[in-house]
């Protein structure tokens, strides 16, 4: 009787390790399906605390996922925007999520879909690399480091 207690003690321990394998797996697979390329934000003109950062997120997966979310400790404020033709005029406006189709890549770049990232703790240096957690709908979480470029550093191409 206590051997076969034992074998089924050992095989729920077994059972365990693999459902806690698997959920690993899964999730780092569901984070595995975005992968980021060429991120960058750019330096603090001086006397201002604004800035914004660029990349291309590139949806490995077979499902559309959203950016709806990003924060990081150099700023309490960091939203999605993009910069649309209005007659003559090029506008702003914020967005409340950043589309990534399926198997596609979406291209954040100067006048068109980027962060703008407000009321910064202090002035960022183009020495400087700058964390920044991105939060998607499917409540994954994914820490990017963003390097600082110059105001007259050549900017990568997306």
């Amino acid at each position: 009787m206590k051997l076969e207690m034992k074998k089924l003690s050992l095989f729920i321990i077994i059972m365990s390790l693999v459902a806690v394998t698997k959920l690993s797996y899964a999730q780092e697979n569901s984070a595995s399906a975005i992968v980021i390329i060429k991120p960058y934000i750019r330096e603090t003109i001086p006397g201002t605390q604004i800035s914004s950062a660029y990349m291309i997120i590139d949806n490995k997966s077979e499902n559309t996922r959203k950016l709806v979310a990003i924060t990081s400790d150099i700023s309490p404020r960091i939203e999605m925007h993009e910069h649309l033709m209005v007659g003559d005029m090029m506008r702003m406006r914020k967005l409340t999520t950043i589309e990534i189709p399926a198997r596609q890549r979406t291209v954040l770049q100067p006048s068109g879909l980027h962060l703008m990232i407000f009321d910064l703790n202090k002035p960022l240096k183009s020495t400087q690399t700058v964390k920044m957690t991105l939060h998607f709908d499917d409540k994954s979480t994914m820490i990017v480091l963003f390097p600082v470029a110059g105001l007259k550093q050549k900017q990568p191409h997306h």
